[in-house]
């Protein structure tokens, strides 16, 4: 008996991006990397914390706790609370924007057409460069509009704590917080916006809401920058961090949403790197 004339069909799942269902095997792959990413920025950021605290504590070296105990209680501060921050903001993305569930990062929120890996890249590299510019010339706006604040702290701190260190901190910082004020903080509130307004996408205008929202916490946990730096903090102050912090936070939040996680973590890295460790190197030639 022949086969001609007879046709056969094979079901094909054109789009397994979209179909989480069909994957279950791999669903916690995702969970796992934003977890690993915690895990590796928690342990950056130790080698620049333990000089900060040693450089900035009135305690004599001698009377520290051991540095084994403050190099955990560092860990533990920076990871649990990003580790936590992922799970919340994949498991919201997972069941209300299943287009953005990607692997190995979360991708776009808004379906719109995105550039190729490279431009990605390149374009979170140069937002980077920009941000970590306008905080730079910042700096000098602040020694004079903030009282006691001086940019010469800001100098003796970072010219006594190795370049290698504030590029390891620029690491941490930039997938730290990231994983908590962007997949988390904007996530969330993109999707309370989205029930607000009962609809399923995000408008231009819940997106915007969300990012602006989402960058008031990141600006006033910067506001230890400027204690760190004798400065007091009065409205004035408080103004000028939301304003520095608010404009750098909103542009990654704009890569976030259009281009994914990846690439606001590596804009945020490259400003962090020139702030962290640019500067540093240039002030030790």
């Amino acid at each position: 008996m022949g086969l001609q004339g007879t046709k056969v069909r094979i079901a094909v799942d054109t789009d397994p991006d979209l179909n989480t269902n069909n994957h279950g095997k791999i669903l916690c792959s995702p969970y796992l990397l934003v977890i690993g990413l915690a895990f590796v920025g928690a342990c950056a950021g130790i080698p620049y914390h333990l000089d900060y605290i040693r450089i900035t504590t009135d305690i004599p070296a001698t009377s520290l706790l051991p540095q084994s105990v403050i190099s955990a209680n560092i860990f533990f501060q920076l990871f649990i609370p990003a580790a936590i921050a992922s799970v919340i903001g994949l498991f919201i993305l997972e069941r209300a924007f299943p287009w953005a569930f990607r692997f190995p990062l979360p991708g776009q929120i808004v379906k719109v057409p995105t550039m190729s890996g490279s431009s990605i890249i390149l374009v979170a590299i140069l937002v980077g460069m920009v941000m970590g510019l306008f905080l730079t010339l910042l700096t000098p706006v602040s020694n004079y509009l903030i009282p006691g604040f001086s940019g010469n702290t800001v100098v003796y701190l970072l010219d006594r704590i190795a370049p290698w260190k504030g590029l390891l901190a620029a690491v941490s910082a930039g997938i730290i917080e990231e994983l908590e004020y962007r997949l988390c903080f904007m996530t969330l509130f993109v999707w309370i916006g989205t029930r607000l307004v009962r609809v399923t996408e995000p408008s231009r205008a819940i997106l915007w809401v969300a990012n602006l929202i989402a960058i008031l916490p990141f600006g006033f946990m910067h506001l230890n920058n400027v204690i760190a730096a004798g400065g007091q903090i009065t409205p004035i102050s408080v103004g000028i961090v939301l304003f520095g912090n608010g404009i750098c936070g909103l542009a990654f939040g704009v890569l976030y949403w259009r281009n994914g996680l990846s690439s606001a973590i590596i804009a945020h890295m490259v400003m962090d790197i020139i702030l962290y460790a640019l500067v540093p190197f240039l002030l030790l030639l």
